[in-house]
């Protein structure tokens, strides 16, 4: 009989169920923003990348046609033979090609800096 009321009491209280909810709070408080940072600068690095191959593949299509500096390219110019396809923003912003003696911007994140 006393074996078996010992074993009743093996289980959790209600307070150290709490404790544990709570702290897995306060962890989950610290780490989604930090997470939630982490992906906009992954969003802003991955545009600015996108503007940096759509720059190159201006300046190939340029050299190739042998183009002013005031001349513009069209995303239709430039893909599938300078660059695979043309990018897109992660955030949904639409890139500015311009000529290609400047370099390209996006509606969101500007020009790579």
């Amino acid at each position: 009989m006393l074996r078996a009321a010992r074993l009743a009491r093996r289980g959790f209280t209600l307070v150290e169920i709490m404790i544990v909810v709570l702290i897995i709070g306060i962890l989950l408080g610290i780490a989604v923003p930090s997470w939630m940072k982490i992906r906009q600068t992954t969003r802003i690095k991955a545009c600015h990348e996108n503007l940096r191959l759509v720059d190159n593949a201006k300046q190939q299509w340029a050299m190739d046609q042998g183009k002013e500096a005031t001349d513009v390219a069209d995303s239709t110019e430039l893909a599938p033979e300078y660059i695979k396809e043309f990018p897109t923003c992660p955030e949904g912003g639409v890139y500015t090609i311009g000529p290609h003696s400047t370099p390209s911007s996006c509606s969101i994140h500007g020009q790579v800096p």
